[in-house]
């Protein structure tokens, strides 16, 4: 896949937006519940933080670099599962915690939570940086700077 292959941020916005108006169309069709609307990212970095508060994880205070720290860890358990042999988009339980869900995007998600709560913490508009950075991207040639990997 090349670089003109790769849709722009706009792209995915439209698509996304149509498909939003696709189900609520289908689900009026076929009389079902409405769904809620999806998270914003700035809704996710809220909700994160209120669950980190909640938990009692803010009780103490934590440096920036201890929520780095924990980031970083999220993606290492991701790799462990990886090198584990489980499949990429595989979710699964165990018998020793029957209701909590291992596995690589279990662990992805978990980066992302993380990721959200520090943001939502320190008050980072993570959707204003994403949308800003993919926009800049966007700007580069084909395997910037030259790099290899």
């Amino acid at each position: 896949m090349g670089c003109r292959d790769i849709p722009t941020m706009l792209e995915l916005e439209q698509q996304h937006e149509r498909m939003i108006i696709n189900e609520h169309r289908r689900n009026r069709e076929h009389g079902k519940k409405k769904k809620p609307a999806p998270m914003t990212i700035a809704g996710l970095c809220r909700k994160a933080n209120a669950a980190s508060v909640k938990a009692g994880w803010q009780d103490e205070p934590r440096s920036f670099g201890d929520l780095i720290a924990l980031m970083h860890s999220e993606l290492t358990e991701a790799f462990e599962e990886f090198r584990a042999g489980h499949a990429l988009d595989e979710v699964y339980l165990t018998p020793a915690k029957p209701n909590k869900p291992e596995g690589v995007p279990v662990e992805l998600a978990d980066a992302v939570i993380r990721i959200a709560q520090c943001c939502g913490q320190y008050g980072i508009d993570l959707e204003a940086a994403i949308t800003r950075k993919m926009a800049y991207n966007e700007t580069r040639g084909h395997r910037w700077e030259g790099k290899k990997l």
